[in-house]
Parts: C-alpha cells; sequence; structure tokens
C-alpha cells in the first residue's frame, strides 16, 4: 500500500471504527451509547492499531460542531432574574474552586508534579486539556485522570436517565438558511482563530457558541444545531485525540495512580452533589440539571451526555458557559493583559543615550 495511502487508512478507519461502535450502541438503546462507544472502541484502537493517527484538524472540527450545538442549545434559555443568575454564578464558581484546590492538593499528596496535578485538576473542556497538554511537558496520566471522569459522568448520567432522548432535527430548507449557516461556520473559524492567537484554550468552541447566539438573535427563524451524525463524529474525534495520547500510558502507571485518581473522582462527586442540593433547595431547577451543570467534566462530552439523559440541555449548559468564561477567557485575558502592560512599559522607559 503506498504510504500516503497507508497514512490516511490510520487516520480515517480508527475515526470510523469508532463512529460505528458508538452508533450501533446508541443505535441499541445503551445510556450514552455513542459516547461509551468511541471511547471503549478508541481505547482497544489505541493498544492494538500502533498506526492510529490522529485527523489533522479534528480537534478544530470537534469544537465547532459541539459548540454551534451548545448555542442552538442556550440561544433561547439565556434570560433569568438577576438573583437566579447571582446565585448560579456563586454557586458555580465556589464549586469550581473547591473542586480544584482539592483534587490538586490530593494529587500533590501523592507526589504529582505541580504542572501534572494542576491539568490533572483542570476544569475546562477536554480540547483545552488536550492543547494545554500538547504545550506543556505533562505526564499523559493526566488525560487518565480525565478520561476515568468522563466515563464518571456518563455512569452517573445514565442512572439518572429519564427517557432515552433523540434528536430532532430540522434541516435548513431554504439557500438562505444554508448561506446564513455558511456564514456563521466562516463567523466561527475567523473568530476561533483569532482566539488561538491569543493563545485561548479551546477557541473554536468558545468561538462557535458566541457566533452561534449572535447569528440566532439576528436571524431566529433558522436552527444553527448540526445534524445528529455530525455529534457522533466529534464524540469519535474526541475519543481518537484523548486515546492517542493515553497510548503512552501503560499498566504500571495506571497502577500506580489508581488510589490518587479514585480520590480526585470522589472529591468531585461530594463537591459537585452537595452544591447541586444548595442550587436545588434555594435557585429551583432540577437536581440532575443542576449537578451535571457542576461537574468538572469537559462541556463537549457532558453537552452529549445531556442529550442522551433527556435532561434539559440549556438549564446543564448555562453553568458550563459560566465555567468556559471562568477557566478559560479570564485566565487568557489576565496573561495577555500582562503582557500587554510589560510590552507599554518597555516601550515608555527611555533609551538610554550610548555617548
Amino acid at each position: 500500500m503506498p504510504r500516503p495511502t497507508r497514512k490516511l487508512g490510520a487516520m480515517l478507519i480508527p475515526l470510523a471504527i469508532c463512529t460505528a461502535a458508538g452508533s450501533a450502541l446508541q443505535l441499541a438503546g445503551v445510556a450514552n451509547g455513542m459516547l461509551v462507544g468511541a471511547f471503549v472502541a478508541a481505547l482497544f484502537l489505541s493498544r492494538t492499531y500502533p498506526a492510529m493517527e490522529e485527523v489533522p484538524g479534528g480537534v478544530i472540527v470537534m469544537q465547532i460542531i459541539v459548540g454551534l450545538s451548545v448555542g442552538e442549545s442556550l440561544r433561547n434559555h439565556l434570560g433569568m432574574e438577576s438573583g437566579s443568575l447571582a446565585l448560579l454564578v456563586v454557586g458555580t464558581l465556589i464549586a469550581l474552586v473547591i473542586q480544584w484546590l482539592a483534587s490538586f492538593s490530593f494529587l500533590r499528596i501523592f507526589r504529582w508534579r505541580r504542572a501534572d496535578a494542576a491539568l490533572a485538576a483542570y476544569p475546562g473542556a477536554m480540547a483545552s486539556v488536550l492543547e494545554l497538554t500538547d504545550r506543556n511537558d505533562v505526564n499523559p496520566s493526566v488525560i487518565l485522570v480525565h478520561v476515568v471522569r468522563v466515563f464518571v459522568i456518563a455512569t452517573g448520567a445514565s442512572l439518572m436517565m429519564r427517557e432515552q432522548s433523540q434528536v430532532v432535527w430540522t434541516a435548513p430548507g431554504t439557500v438562505e438558511g444554508l448561506l446564513i449557516i455558511a456564514l456563521n461556520v466562516i463567523a466561527c473559524l475567523t473568530f476561533g482563530k483569532l482566539l488561538a492567537m491569543a493563545a485561548m484554550p479551546a477557541p473554536f468552541l468558545l468561538a462557535a457558541v458566541l457566533t452561534t447566539l449572535a447569528a440566532g438573535h439576528l436571524s431566529p427563524q433558522y436552527s444553527f444545531s448540526p445534524p445528529p451524525i455530525a455529534l457522533n463524529v466529534a464524540e469519535a474525534l474526541l475519543a481518537v485525540a484523548v486515546m492517542i495520547r493515553l497510548k503512552k500510558v501503560n499498566l504500571e502507571q495506571v497502577r500506580g495512580h489508581m488510589v490518587s485518581i479514585f480520590l480526585v473522582i470522589c472529591v468531585m462527586a461530594a463537591v459537585s452533589i452537595l452544591t447541586a442540593l444548595c442550587l436545588t433547595k434555594f435557585r429551583g431547577g432540577g437536581f440532575e440539571e443542576n449537578v451535571l451543570g457542576i461537574v468538572p467534566g469537559g462541556i463537549e462530552s457532558v453537552a452529549i451526555i445531556a442529550v442522551g439523559a433527556g435532561l434539559n440541555v440549556a438549564a446543564v449548559m448555562k453553568m458550563h458557559l459560566i465555567r468556559l468564561i471562568a477557566v478559560q477567557v479570564i485566565p487568557t485575558l489576565i496573561i495577555q493583559g500582562g503582557r500587554a502592560c510589560q510590552w507599554f512599559r518597555g516601550r515608555a522607559q527611555p533609551k538610554e543615550n550610548p555617548d
């Protein structure tokens, strides 16, 4: 087989297998079957198919698809009373801080490096985790923590499942509708590229959410949600990207980190449940939506889990939008602001006269 063909097969065959495995479990009625099937298939391939490669730009495509879905689910449900919004923001931020500090502290007790512990406890999007681990020299076990977290969240959501939900998708019926959707995708790519230049984690995910909210406000008659098959492909792309990075983790590392990972998951569950109980009591809403909105899982996986569990996706995504801003936008603005201040100070300093 020619080398280019072999390389193409190493990228597309795993993607097709993961999509097929997840879709089969989904059609069989397995709770969150697409997510579980794609991750299990990718894990199997990562151990049996060493040539497996990541699709170039696959993580960007995944971010845009999920961002479009999240933006569409949010665009008609962002309005709420100021008191309820304040309670939601405060509760989400308190849970974020407690989850991160407790998880980071436990991992440091088990002698994880500071950078590894910080990224393993990081409560942002999975795409952000992948980017941050690629930028920094970190232990592959960091990804393992996030994978275990996703499976625990999927299992918990399945236990709370009300009914197997079917995504209803309406294809755009006019040329104008197709044109507006295409313009929205172009805006996602452009804005996402600008955010990427500012070193924003998961830039295209955030860009897709914001541009879809704006487009939905300007053109309320059109739906910007991608078809269900696109969501399936997005989960498969995410699964392949994650498991490729797990290939470096051996069984000895897994055994050595099991206790610390177990404690981190317990902290996540305890803080999420307690915060969700408080929000349900003082703010209202369903306990299931509140707890799934508080858990520090990737927004990509949580969105799919919420849809599969038949929960109120908009209620869940409101909290994850707050999380996205808190752990990705604000730190980036602070870092870029500090760099800008240093640049201005350097320009303001008088140059020394060599004479």
